[in-house]
């Protein structure tokens, strides 16, 4: 084997992504209670059973937890036993993906020990014959020899693969293999060639890193998402062993992929095909079959009816007219609210919510939920231009006379005078982040036209 593996080193820091609701999982998994956290007829749920696995584990230390801001509460509450034995609860903003809440993780341990392993893995992550996750990954990090920097779990890939996919090179023993080459989606050509040889392998969600490097790479790779994540932790709320990161600095940078981070360095990266025996749940029959055969998912289905709305709150569905949203209320809160809202500054408007997150002189940021189907009205500004980034979802946006479709991590800029609309063109509610610059920032500062309404409307 190249290298050997590092005797003594500290123990390796498990880090458990919980941070995203599955959509199979759907409509008995909410933001604020997501499937991780539910309990079933069995014991534990699938978090607490993760939880305990590691901390009996004398192999790892006392892994940190990432959850999205709005299920801290269920987070809180089955965690707490574990958090007296050392567990972190960090809490990011709903739309964070998972490279950008690995380096917010990476961060908030190297604070505590900068010299060790960090293990990644997906809430979701289960192993083909019973075995234990925890178990792959002990063997795995004793494996990972002491000149590499990163080992990923891998499996062969098939066809309608997606991801970006990683050639394997020269045999290090065991299910080792170097990395030769990392070729994104966009590699037709030659991703068909290297699954003709059988030697692409897709990423299967496990990831080893060695802390110190991993934090070298981020500072070169994505400056701007590295200072955004320090100063988000030194701003943190900060409860016990719960973290909150300062929302504002993260409303930029919530779109890094772990693969976005670890294909930029290929030459410190091993492959381990122990990932053929892994597999991420898709839905409650993977987790309790006798349930799911009693309880199907829920279906709506409305017709003859005039222009309506379809809201999901943590307590059930609200079906009203067009314009009498606000009634949801009511009945339950609103779509993204929770006790643990990310600023003061978010409202409620008729196409989904509004929430300001960062604002200084001349400048202001706005994160904007828009519902599925629901459209901004057409409108320009005078005193100020504007920029959308789109952190999910799909979108189609308008600029005068340009159209324009959208997807997760494009930019559109929208001069002075230009008469402006985006449409919700998708199922999932689309989330972007609108930045104001000019000398003048309110909303009175808002000419409201007709001229695309027609458009706005299709």
């Amino acid at each position: 084997m190249s290298g050997s593996t590092e005797v003594g080193a500290p123990r390796p820091v498990p880090v458990i992504i919980a941070s995203h609701p599955l959509a199979g999982f759907w409509p008995r998994s909410t933001p604020e209670r997501p499937w991780c956290f539910r309990r079933s007829g069995k014991a534990q749920s699938p978090v607490e059973r993760l939880l305990e696995q590691f901390l009996e584990d004398p192999r790892f230390s006392p892994p940190v937890l990432v959850v999205g801001e709005l299920s801290v509460r269920a987070a809180t509450e089955q965690t707490a036993s574990w958090r007296e034995r050392g567990v972190h609860v960090l809490a990011v903003p709903a739309d964070t993906r998972n490279g950008t809440a690995a380096v917010l993780a990476a961060l908030e341990i190297a604070a505590r020990k900068r010299r060790a392993l960090v293990a990644y893995l997906p809430a979701s992550l289960e192993m083909d014959d019973g075995l234990s996750p925890v178990d792959a990954l002990a063997r795995g990090t004793a494996m990972l020899p002491r000149n590499r920097m990163a080992m990923i779990y891998t499996r062969h890939a098939r066809p309608g693969d997606r991801g970006i996919g990683y050639v394997t090179g020269s045999f290090l023993g065991g299910s080792l293999h170097e990395a030769r080459s990392v070729l994104p989606p966009s590699a037709a050509e030659s991703r068909e060639l290297a699954m003709a040889a059988n030697d692409l392998h897709i990423p299967t969600g496990p990831v080893v890193c060695r802390l110190d490097t991993l934090i070298e790479m981020v500072q070169h790779v994505a400056p701007m998402l590295f200072k955004s994540a320090i100063s988000a932790l030194q701003h943190a709320d900060r409860t016990g062993m719960i973290i909150r990161p300062h929302p504002g600095f993260l409303s930029l940078v919530a779109g890094f992929g772990v693969g976005d981070i670890m294909a930029s360095q290929r030459s410190g990266v091993v492959l381990n095909t122990l990932g053929e025996h892994m597999r991420t749940l898709r839905g409650w029959a993977d987790i309790d079959p006798a349930e799911e055969s009693g309880a199907a998912p829920i279906r709506i289905g409305v017709a003859g009816l005039p222009q309506h709305r379809i809201i999901q709150g943590s307590a059930g569905i609200f079906i009203c007219a067009k314009g009498q949203e606000s009634e949801a209320s009511r009945f339950y809160p609103s779509p993204g609210s929770s006790d643990f809202a990310r600023s003061p500054g978010s409202h409620l408007r008729n196409w989904g919510t509004e929430q300001l997150v960062e604002e200084e002189y001349g400048i202001r940021i706005l994160r904007l939920e828009v519902s599925p189907g629901m459209v901004l009205p057409p409108e320009c500004h005078f005193r100020r231009r504007e920029t959308w980034s789109i952190s999910s979802g799909n979108a189609i946006a308008t600029v005068d006379n340009r159209v324009e479709s959208m997807v997760a991590g494009d930019h559109l800029t929208i001069p002075q005078g230009a008469i402006h609309t985006l449409r919700n063109v998708g199922s999932e509610p689309l989330v972007l982040y609108e930045c104001r610059i000019g000398a003048y920032l309110e909303d009175d500062d808002r000419i409201r036209t007709t001229s695309l309404s027609r458009m706005a409307e299709v």
